[in-house]
C-alpha cells in the first residue's frame, strides 16, 4: 500500500492499478510520486505523467503498456490480477473447467456499464469475438481461447481448439464491451490504429470499470472520474480517496520532472534513470520502485549481408542487472552498449539468465 495522509494508492488492487508496467517498460519500475500533494484534507484529484501520451480508448485497438493502464480503469475482464498476482473473479463470479477444452463461467450479476444498460452474457460472446477480429491488436490472446457461447443470460461457455494451460491468464486482459452501444456508434470492429482511422470508440468508452472516460485530448489531456455505481465498491475493491484522475503527457523529462518538483503533477511513471539519485535527495518526492512482472527479450539488430554475429556477454551478476534494469553487453570488438530491460522473472523460456550468458548482438 502506498500510502500518504489522505491519499491512498494501492499498486495491486485489481482495476484500480496506476502502477502496472507492460513487458516493454524496465524491471525497475520507478514511481515518482510529489508528496506535497496530500496537504489539502479534501484534494481527491491525482495528476500524473510520463512521455507517452493516451493513444486509443478503443480497448481491442492498441496492446500497450500506458495505453491499457488507462483503458484497464475504464473496462473490465471476466478474471483479474491480484495483490499476489493470483486470478481473482471480476465480471465472472466463478468458472468452472468441465473438460480439456471446455470452461463455463458465471457472470455477475447487476453489474451496469457507465450509461446505465445491464452486463450481460451477450456482452461477453461480443467482445471476444470482437477481441478475436482480425483488427484487433489482442487476437494473439484471444484467438487461442476459442469460441465463447451464451448459455443464459448470466452464463457463458468457451471452448478452446486445444488444452490450454494459460486460458485463465489470457482471460484476464480480453476487455468487455457493450454490445448495444458499440453497435449503436458503428464501432463493431476495433480501431484500425495503423491507418489513423479514428472511431466512435477510439474518442469515448462506456465500460463497467471503477473510473469513467469523461475527455481525451490527444497529448494534452485525459480525464477520469470515479465511477460510484461500480460494483467494486460495495465488495471493498476500491481502496483510497481518488474521485478524478487527469493524466497530462509531458514528453520532455526535464520539463516532466520539473512539475513533479513544483508540485503541477503529483506522479510520474518514468523518470530518468540519471535523475534518480537526484530525486532520492528531493524532501518533497518519494521514489517507490518495484519489479515488473512482465519478462522481456534481447534481440540482435542485424544489418543486412551480416554473416558473423557478434558475440556478446552479459557483464555482471544476473541479481545485480535484475536489480538494475540494464544489460552491459560487449561485442567482440570490444564496443558496448546498455540496453534496459523487463525481464523480472529468474527463468526466461526455461533457463537461467544467470546460465544464458552468451548472446549474438551486432552493436
Amino acid at each position: 500500500m502506498i500510502q500518504d495522509g489522505k491519499h491512498q494508492l494501492d499498486p495491486a488492487v485489481p482495476a484500480v492499478n496506476l502502477t502496472q508496467f507492460s513487458a516493454r517498460q524496465i524491471c525497475v519500475l520507478c514511481l515518482c510520486l510529489w508528496c506535497a500533494f496530500i496537504a489539502e484534507a479534501d484534494a481527491a484529484v491525482l495528476r500524473w505523467s510520463s512521455q507517452g501520451d493516451y493513444l486509443t480508448a478503443d480497448p481491442h485497438a492498441q496492446n500497450e503498456g500506458l495505453n491499457n493502464l488507462i483503458n484497464d480503469h475504464v473496462y473490465e475482464h471476466l478474471t483479474v490480477r491480484g495483490k499476489k498476482l493470483e486470478i481473482l473473479p471480476a465480471l465472472a463470479e466463478s468458472w468452472t473447467k468441465l473438460n480439456d477444452l471446455t470452461w463455463r463461467f458465471t457472470l455477475r450479476r447487476g453489474v451496469k456499464f457507465h450509461d446505465g444498460t445491464l452486463f450481460s452474457a451477450d456482452d461477453v460472446v461480443f467482445s471476444f469475438n470482437r477481441a478475436q477480429s482480425s483488427g484487433s491488436n489482442f487476437k494473439v490472446f484471444a484467438a487461442p481461447l476459442g469460441k465463447a457461447s451464451k448459455v443464459d443470460d448470466y452464463t457463458v461457455e468457451i471452448i478452446t481448439p486445444r488444452p490450454h494451460p494459460a486460458f485463465l491468464a489470457n482471460v484476464t486482459v480480453i476487455s468487455i464491451m457493450s454490445r448495444k452501444w458499440t453497435e449503436a456508434h458503428q464501432a463493431v470492429s476495433p480501431q484500425d490504429y495503423k491507418t489513423a482511422v479514428e472511431t466512435y470508440a477510439s474518442r469515448n468508452a462506456n465500460g463497467t470499470g471503477p473510473f469513467k472516460l469523461i475527455s481525451r485530448q490527444a497529448e494534452v489531456k485525459t480525464l477520469l472520474q470515479k465511477n460510484s455505481d461500480w460494483w467494486g465498491i460495495k465488495s471493498g475493491r476500491f481502496e483510497g480517496n481518488v474521485t478524478e484522475v487527469q493524466y497530462l503527457p509531458i514528453k520532455s523529462d526535464a520539463t516532466r520532472m520539473s512539475a513533479l518538483i513544483s508540485g503541477e503533477i503529483d506522479l510520474v511513471l518514468d523518470p530518468p534513470l540519471q535523475d534518480i539519485a537526484r530525486l532520492k535527495r528531493e524532501a518533497r518526492v518519494k521514489i517507490i520502485q518495484r519489479h515488473s512482472r512482465a519478462p522481456g527479450n534481447l534481440s540482435r539488430h542485424q544489418r543486412r549481408g551480416d554473416s558473423q554475429p557478434g558475440d556478446a556477454r552479459i557483464l555482471g551478476s544476473h541479481r545485480q542487472h535484475h536489480r538494475a534494469g540494464l544489460f552491459r553487453l560487449q561485442s567482440h570488438d570490444g564496443r558496448q552498449a546498455c540496453l534496459r530491460y523487463s525481464a523480472c522473472p529468474q527463468v526466461v523460456d526455461g533457463c537461467r539468465l544467470s546460465e544464458r550468458i552468451r548472446y549474438h548482438a551486432g552493436l
